[in-house]
């Protein structure tokens, strides 16, 4: 063979090498291969996750929905003439309306969350909330 038709075999040789291996490769894109994001991590994983677990559902004598923590004393009320509102349990089961402002707004997002999204039972309370 001639060595001057080498250059232009050997360009052939290498197209078809190129066409071969891009015919057999897959186009599989896995997102775990790429890396963690430069500014930490994602929105997603930093929003605060709420669950339905401890808190007692009850309905008032007087047919309000209510939630509070076990063991806390701040009730979130729904139903009152349609406002959320926090209410403190007294000693006698008597119930004062509270600010949200005076508790802690992590334990009022859970309990708002408990209150608007859990699929919970309500059982029957004593308490009442309005007078009438």
């Amino acid at each position: 063979m001639n060595p001057k038709y080498w250059w232009p075999l050997s360009i052939v040789f290498f197209g078809f090498i190129g066409i071969a291996l891009d015919a057999r490769e897959t186009d599989n894109f896995d997102p775990e291969s790429l890396p963690p994001p430069a500014a930490g991590t994602t929105a997603i994983t930093t929003k605060p996750q709420y669950t339905c677990e401890g808190f007692i559902y009850s309905i008032s004598e007087d047919g309000i929905k209510y939630v509070r923590e076990s063991g806390g004393v701040l009730l979130l009320t729904a139903g009152l003439a349609n406002k959320t509102g926090f209410y403190q349990l007294g000693k006698y089961g008597d119930v004062r309306h509270v600010d949200h402002v005076e508790r802690d707004s992590e334990t009022s997002n859970k309990l708002k969350h408990a209150l608007n999204n859990c699929n919970a039972r309500f059982l029957p309370s004593g308490v009442y909330f309005s007078n009438g």
